[in-house]
C-alpha cells in the first residue's frame, strides 16, 4: 500500500490531524502484522520525522515520546523487510523501548517462521539476530550489576551476560530456567516487578533467537497476499542489502543536520 497521500497531511506532526493519522495507521497496520505496509508506512514517517523530530523533542518531549513509541512498533513489524545495518540498529537500541510500549517480541520469532520455510535459514538469521542483542545498550533498572566481581551499567548486554553465566541444569533454557533468574540472581533484586517483567520478555526473546525451534503446528501460511509479502521480504532481507532511506530514531540529530546541510547547498 501506497502512504504518499497522506505526506501532506503530516506536514504538522504537532496537529491533532497528524496524531490521529500516525496513530491509526499504526494500529492499524500493527493489529495486521502486514510486513510491506509497515515498510512503507515507516519510509514515510521516518521522512517527515527527520525533518520535524528534533523540534518536536525540544518543545514537546511527550508528543516526541509517543510518536518514537510508533516507530518503534512499525520497525519491528517492517524488521523483515528492512536493511541490515537497520535490524541491527533496532535490536541494540529499541528492543526494550518497543517492549516497554507494549511490544510482544515473540511476534517477531513468529512472523520469521511464517514467511520461511527452511528452518535452517530462519537459524542463521536468529544467530545474527542474538549477536546483536547481545550488544544492546539500553537500561534497565537504576542499579548497576556485578558479573565476576566487576559492576556494569544495567544495560541489556550486561543482563544477558548475567543471565547467560547464571547455573542452569539444561542447555535450552525455558520458562522455569529465566524464573529462577528472574528470583535467584542477587543482581534482580533490585528490579522493581515491572522490570522484573519487562527483562522476561528481553530473555525469553534471546532463548528463542538461540535456540531455534519452530513452534508445534506452525507452518508457513499460504495465503495469496501472504506469499506474494514473503517474495518481496525475503528479497530485500537476503544480502546483498539494499541501501533503505529508512531513518532510525536514534539517527535522528545527526539526519537533520545532514538534510540542512543539503538544503543550504
Amino acid at each position: 500500500m501506497e502512504f504518499d497521500y497522506i505526506e501532506p497531511f503530516l506536514s504538522d506532526l504537532n496537529s491533532q490531524e497528524a496524531i490521529d493519522i500516525v496513530k491509526n495507521y499504526t494500529d492499524d497496520i500493527v493489529l495486521r502484522e502486514d510486513v510491506s505496509d509497515a515498510q512503507d508506512f515507516l519510509e514515510l514517517f521516518s521522512k517527515v520525522l527527520a525533518v520535524q523530530g528534533a523540534s518536536i523533542e525540544r518543545t514537546n518531549p511527550q508528543l516526541y515520546e509517543s510518536y518514537s513509541a510508533n516507530w518503534a512498533m512499525l520497525a519491528f513489524v517492517a524488521f523483515m523487510g528492512l536493511g541490515q545495518e537497520e535490524q541491527e540498529n533496532i535490536l541494540r537500541t529499541r528492543l526494550l523501548f518497543a517492549i516497554q510500549k507494549g511490544y510482544d517480541p515473540s511476534k517477531l520469532i513468529f512472523s520469521y517462521f511464517n514467511y520461511i520455510i527452511n528452518d535452517d535459514v530462519v537459524s542463521k538469521y536468529f544467530k545474527s539476530f542474538a549477536k546483536e542483542v547481545e550488544q544492546n545498550n539500553e537500561q534497565l533498572g537504576q542499579v548497576p550489576i556485578e558479573i565476576e566481581g566487576k559492576r556494569y551499567m544495567p544495560e541489556i548486554r550486561f543482563w544477558i551476560q548475567d543471565y547467560s553465566n547464571f547455573p542452569s541444569k539444561v542447555a535450552k533454557r525455558g520458562s522455569v530456567e529465566r524464573l529462577n533468574y528472574i528470583n535467584q540472581s542477587q543482581n534482580t533484586k533490585s528490579l522493581t516487578q515491572i522490570y522484573k517483567n519487562q527483562l522476561l520478555k528481553v530473555l525469553k526473546f534471546y532463548d528463542s533467537l538461540i535456540n531455534i525451534e519452530r513452534p508445534i503446528n506452525m507452518q508457513p501460511i499460504e495465503d495469496s497476499r501472504i506469499v506474494e509479502n514473503r517474495s518481496r521480504v525475503i528479497r530485500s532481507a537476503t544480502p546483498p542489502q539494499v541501501e533503505s532511506t529508512i531513518a532510525p530514531i536514534s539517527n535522528i540529530d545527526q539526519k537533520l543536520q545532514d538534510l540542512r546541510t543539503r538544503v543550504g547547498r
